[in-house]
């Protein structure tokens, strides 16, 4: 290889070094944490095809009944009717109350590319009272699974946000109640033994009785 050649290839690799440089500070800048600078009090989960879904905050109660004084966790009703599992109302404040956004991928109204139209995206809307805080509305993942293509607050603009929110749509109301109490193994170990002695004891006795 002749030196003129070395010098070129040298030159291009760190011009190609430079701009790789450049691309990742752009993409650095373009990073943006929304965060609502007011706690929700009602989610909305509008999903194709069903009714919306609403989700208010009813009151704060006591994590354990029998300490009235301790603990207290928020209670939520699903459309003013059966009580939110607490697991499923901290996946929605999760979503909502913290959005990173990775970039702008076009300005255009693109949706239906995005999977962001009608028949497609999940919207979940965040309010206080009647005060919308917050509108996302959620399209396909991208190809790496980890990100999302959405549209914030009503704008045009389609951004990549980052994880999967969408994965934990679709939701019906049943999937939002709270999980069924775990049984008490060992309060069943002893009412079968119980059952069985006392079986042996009917069994005794009507052996006695003939």
């Amino acid at each position: 290889m002749s030196k003129k050649r070395s010098v070129l290839l040298y030159a291009i690799a760190v011009l190609a070094i430079i701009w790789i440089i450049q691309l990742v500070e752009n993409s650095k800048s373009g990073v943006e944490l929304l965060k609502l600078k007011t706690p929700a009090t009602t989610f909305v989960i509008q999903q194709p095809g069903v009714d919306d879904i609403t989700l208010t905050l009813k009151d704060s109660v006591p994590a354990d009944s029998k300490d009235p004084d301790g603990k207290q966790v928020e209670e939520w009703t699903i459309n003013n009717d059966k009580i939110a599992g607490e697991s499923h109302i901290t996946t929605l404040k999760n979503v909502m109350e913290s959005i990173k956004v990775l970039g702008t991928v076009s300005s255009s109204n693109d949706i239906e590319r995005y999977e962001l139209d009608d028949t497609h995206a999940i919207t979940i809307i965040a309010k206080d009272g009647d005060k919308t805080l917050r509108t996302l509305v959620l399209g396909k993942k991208s190809t790496t699974g980890s990100q999302t293509y959405a549209q914030i607050d009503g704008s045009s603009d389609i951004v990549v946000i980052a994880g999967a929110p969408g994965s934990n749509f679709p939701l019906t109301v049943e999937d939002l109640l709270p999980p069924p109490p775990k049984k008490d193994d060992n309060k069943e170990a002893s009412l079968d033994t119980n059952k069985n002695e006392t079986d042996k004891d009917n069994a005794q006795n009507s052996v006695k009785a003939e």
